[in-house]
C-alpha cells in the first residue's frame, strides 16, 4: 500500500497499549451497548452494504452449541456490516482495486467477501471448519450478477484456517497468489486472551507470504483489526502483543463514519510488521 495515497493524519500512531485502551474506553463510558450480535435468534438476516443487499443464513442453533473451538462465528455481528460499508466506500484509501486480501475469522456471514471481495484483485476469507458450509453458501448466494443477469467470475475464495494448527502459507489458494498480500483483515475476532498469540502468529506469517523483505512502508502488508471493545483487559493485552511485532496505528475518528466512532466502543487499528521481525 503506497503511503502517499493515505491522507495526512489518517493514521494516528499508538505508543502505549494501556493509554490507548483507557482513552478508547473513556470515550464510550456510560454508553449502553448489547453484546454486539446483529439478530442472533433469526435464521436469516438482511443487511445493506452501500450498493449491496445481502440475505444471509446464520445458525442460532450452532451458536448455542458447545464446540471446543467456539461458535461465535455462527451469526452476524454488528461490527461486520459497519466495517464493510466503510471499506467499500470511496472514503477509505487503504484498499485499491489491485489488492490481495486475506480475512481471518470470517464466520458464516461472508459479508466482506461478498462485497469488498468483488471490488479487489483477490479476496480469501478463512475460518474454522464449522463455519465453512454456511460461509460458502452465503458467498455464492450473494455475489452480484453481471449485466442482464450474466454470471460474473470473482476471484473470491473460502478456506479453512485454524490459527493454532494450520500453516497459512501451505494452503493451495494462498500458494497460488501472484504476489504478497495487500492486507489482512480481522473483524471482531480478538475477544479472548487465548486467541491473541495464535492470531498474531498467523498474521505475521501472512505478512511474510511471497516476500523476502519489505523494507519500504508502502510495500508492507497492512493488518487491519476492527474491534468492538467489550473487555479493556483483553484489548490492552492484544495491543501489547500487537505492538511487540508491528508498528500500530489507529484510524483517526475524523476519517470514520458515525457508526464506527469510538463513542460506540469501536476502534480500527492498522499494523505494519516491523522490518526487524522479518
Amino acid at each position: 500500500m503506497a503511503q502517499s495515497q493515505i491522507p495526512p493524519a489518517f493514521l494516528s500512531p499508538v505508543h502505549d497499549a494501556y493509554e490507548e485502551t483507557m482513552h478508547l474506553v473513556s470515550l464510550s463510558a456510560g454508553t449502553s451497548r448489547s453484546l454486539g450480535m446483529h439478530a442472533p435468534q433469526e435464521p436469516t438476516v438482511t443487511v445493506n452494504i452501500n450498493a449491496f443487499t445481502l440475505t444471509l443464513t446464520q445458525s442460532p442453533t450452532l451458536l448455542r452449541s458447545s464446540l471446543a473451538c467456539g461458535t461465535t462465528g455462527a451469526v452476524v455481528w454488528n461490527l461486520t456490516p459497519r466495517l464493510a460499508r466503510y471499506l467499500t466506500s470511496s472514503s477509505c484509501p487503504l484498499l485499491p482495486p489491485s489488492s490481495r486480501i486475506l480475512e481471518l475469522g470470517c464466520g458464516v456471514s461472508s459479508v466482506l467477501a461478498a462485497t469488498l471481495g468483488t471490488m479487489v484483485n483477490t479476496y480469501i476469507q478463512s475460518d474454522m471448519p464449522y463455519a465453512m458450509k454456511l460461509a460458502e453458501q452465503n458467498l455464492q448466494e450473494n455475489l452480484p450478477a453481471g449485466k442482464k443477469g450474466k454470471k460474473v467470475e470473482y476471484n473470491v475464495h473460502t478456506i479453512r484456517l485454524n490459527w493454532e494448527e494450520d500453516d497459512v502459507a501451505s494452503h493451495p489458494v494462498i500458494r497460488a497468489l501472484d504476489g504478497p498480500l495487500t492486507a489482512v483483515i480481522a473483524c471482531d475476532c480478538v475477544y479472548n486472551e487465548t486467541l491473541i498469540q495464535p492470531f498474531l502468529d498467523t498474521a505475521v506469517s501472512a505478512c511474510l507470504l511471497h516476500r523476502v523483505t519489505a523494507e519500504k512502508e508502502e510495500e508492507k502488508t497492512l493488518v487491519i483489526v476492527a474491534t468492538e471493545i467489550r473487555s479493556p483487559d483483553v484489548q490492552e493485552c492484544f495491543l501489547e502483543a500487537f505492538m511487540a511485532r508491528f508498528d500500530v496505528y489507529r484510524i483517526s475518528s475524523e476519517f470514520l463514519p458515525d457508526e464506527l466512532q469510538p463513542e460506540h466502543g469501536i476502534v480500527i487499528h492498522v499494523g505494519m510488521l516491523r522490518s526487524t521481525t522479518i
